[in-house]
């Protein structure tokens, strides 16, 4: 996932994010105002161009109660998220080891790694 302050060009930021496993986006990114307290799902579906993102109120990564789900297109400036970074946009990636992720193609952008 790759998100920027306009536009989808302008200081913009990469994630490297999991696929298909819940994760609590303050355990991996602790102290990053881009995220909010409760746990997230990401599946991608690559061959119909979206991806699933169910927001939970659950946090430490459970994945606990009736979440969310938005589908949000991939590879298309989308938002608003809202602050610090209001736009961005979304890629399914494979990883040399076989791991799908949610990522950023461009090896030119930061990635705030996981911890």
């Amino acid at each position: 996932m790759t998100v920027c302050r306009s536009s989808c060009s302008v200081d913009c930021k990469s994630y490297d994010l999991p696929l298909g496993v819940c994760y609590s986006p303050p355990l991996l990114f602790p102290g990053d105002p881009q995220w909010g307290a409760g746990d997230v799902l990401d599946q991608c579906d690559a061959a119909a161009g979206i991806l699933t993102r169910t927001l939970y109120s659950s946090s430490g990564g459970t994945c606990r109660g009736g979440g969310s789900p938005v589908q949000v297109p991939l590879d298309v400036c989308v938002g608003p998220f809202g602050p610090p970074r209001p736009s961005g946009s979304f890629q399914c990636l494979d990883t040399p080891g076989g791991e799908p992720r949610c990522g950023s193609p461009d090896p030119h952008l930061p990635i705030s790694p996981r911890i």
